[in-house]
């Protein structure tokens, strides 16, 4: 879960990083045709000076630059894929985690093992059979596990944590209830939460696990909130 002495970060694709969001245009299946052109010729025409001094602010912070989030899709160039890995390495990681379709996955596998960076599928509604697919194409493919999307869409985040956990770069602990229900406060979901943060400490896996709740109150609040769950978990269970 992290350390005090080596805290780690993600940065989000694109403008994302440092010029906000901006809502997803130019982004997916349905994008502005005229929006993606603009994010593909931003992408391509940004200097990777830009990224390695972001790299150095979180170095010089103390903080381990852990994975860079860039969400390939089918409307991506190999000019454009290319610079996502160039990206990757210049803020000073070797992880991509990706929200991105499984038909990407085999034009990604050049890339990634051109460049030894892993790409870790995430999953929203995936399950162990998108994430297999996925695996059996390159070593270089991993997961980005979210149990509470992973137990909402029908699966058991322990055992698939227990058989998969060397290919696995980081969890995102979130608790929902079943049957694709809605995300709720840490310990008021049915997600197994508390045994995840168990099974964490008993095995003591590398890889951090990364709290994603955002309730009405707004991060500040609502992060604390979770953290100390899994901290009241973690010490008096």
């Amino acid at each position: 879960m992290g350390t005090r002495k080596h805290p780690r970060a993600r940065a989000c694709d694109g403008r994302c990083s440092w010029y906000g969001c901006p809502g997803g245009a130019g982004r997916g299946a349905g994008a502005n045709p005229a929006a993606r052109e603009e994010l593909r010729k931003w992408r391509l025409g940004i200097g990777l000076d830009k990224y390695r001094e972001v790299g150095k602010k979180f170095a010089d912070g103390g903080v381990r630059f852990y994975s860079y989030n860039l969400s390939f899709n089918d409307s991506f160039t190999d000019e454009e894929i290319d610079k996502g890995f160039q990206m990757t390495q210049a803020l000073g990681t070797s992880i991509i985690t990706a929200s991105s379709p499984l038909s990407v996955f085999p034009r990604l596998k050049p890339f990634a093992e051109k460049y030894n960076v892993v790409v870790a599928l995430h999953n929203h509604t995936s399950g162990p059979d998108d994430f297999k697919a996925a695996m059996s194409l390159s070593e270089k493919f991993w997961v980005n596990l979210d149990v509470g999307h992973f137990f909402a869409s029908g699966y058991d985040p322990l055992a698939y944590l227990k058989e998969h956990h060397s290919r696995i770069t980081n969890i995102h602990i979130k608790d929902r209830k079943k049957n694709q229900g809605a995300e709720m406060p840490f310990g008021e979901g049915e997600t197994p939460l508390r045994e995840v943060l168990l099974l964490l400490k008993k095995e003591r896996y590398s890889f951090p696990a990364c709290i994603e709740y955002v309730g009405p109150a707004g991060p500040a609040i609502e992060l604390s909130k979770c953290l100390q769950y899994c901290k009241d978990v973690l010490t008096f269970a």
